[in-house]
């Protein structure tokens, strides 16, 4: 648990903008094989602002990122 816990960390650092609340038990990780699985991710709204896109996120979710 230890293991996923640091991942995480180092993984809200980079989608943190992005993605709302990432823990642990969104994650899977084959520690053999190298996959990292992310399950039920919820967009933030401001996901895209820096991209100054003619779009606003109302509500976004990202089932299953692998």
């Amino acid at each position: 648990m230890v293991f996923e816990s640091l991942v995480v960390d180092l993984i809200n650092r980079y989608l943190g903008d992005f993605v709302e609340n990432l823990d642990t038990s969104q994650l899977k990780i084959g520690i053999w094989g190298g996959d990292v699985v992310l399950n039920n991710l919820n967009l933030k709204e401001s996901a895209l602002d820096d991209l100054d896109l003619p779009v606003k996120i109302k509500a976004g979710h990202i089932g299953k990122y692998r």
